[in-house]
């Protein structure tokens, strides 16, 4: 750690990276110091879950699920973010362009429905919400909106070149919130 410096531990306590695959029963909340209820003020309690339907994602929402069995009072809040569709050609009716959201929008539901069920049937306190535009935009202002404390979400591993290249959602996210961000693997 100290060759990071100052900014490189401030980065290293605001992200924590779980391999979901390698989580053992009963090692969540030996990790969580397992006494949650002495931690009220710091524990996660309104997470923002942006979620895609990947498979990283579905793993971010039952390390969720998991979570909530050492923490039973966590709030969840799904974000699925469709982006604005890309349009060619000089002219677009308005008719086309407002039919091309609400599918968006539809997508958006439809891809929720599947995380808000797993969330549904463990019993935990969730709200389903959508946009169209930037990814990371939208989890900025809905972080914001929605007075979250932490980000719960998948990354899917891209790599170095990657992410050198291309830059990724997550690490956007992780530079951009004013919250903690939980990555799961």
């Amino acid at each position: 750690m100290p060759v990071l410096g100052a900014l490189g531990s401030r980065f290293a306590r605001a992200v924590h990276c779980i391999d979901a695959g390698q989580m053992q029963p009963g090692r969540l909340g030996a990790m969580l110091n397992t006494n949650l209820n002495e931690h009220k003020g710091v524990a996660m309690h309104n997470v923002l879950v942006p979620f895609d339907g990947s498979a990283s994602a579905k793993r971010a929402v039952q390390y969720l699920v998991d979570f909530s069995k050492v923490y039973p009072d966590i709030q969840v809040h799904l974000l699925n973010v469709q982006r604005e569709p890309n349009l060619y050609g000089n002219y677009v009716p308005a008719s086309m362009l407002d039919d091309l959201r609400k599918g968006a929008i539809q997508h958006a539901e439809k891809v929720n429905r599947e995380a808000a069920l797993l969330l549904e049937q463990a019993g935990i306190s969730h709200q389903s919400h959508v946009a169209v535009g930037d990814v990371v935009t939208e989890v900025v202002a809905a972080v914001k909106r929605l007075g979250c404390n932490t980000v719960v979400m998948g990354t899917r591993g891209m790599g170095s070149l990657g992410n050198l290249v291309m830059g990724s959602v997550a690490t956007r996210v992780v530079h951009d919130v004013p919250v903690p961000v939980l990555l799961v693997k």
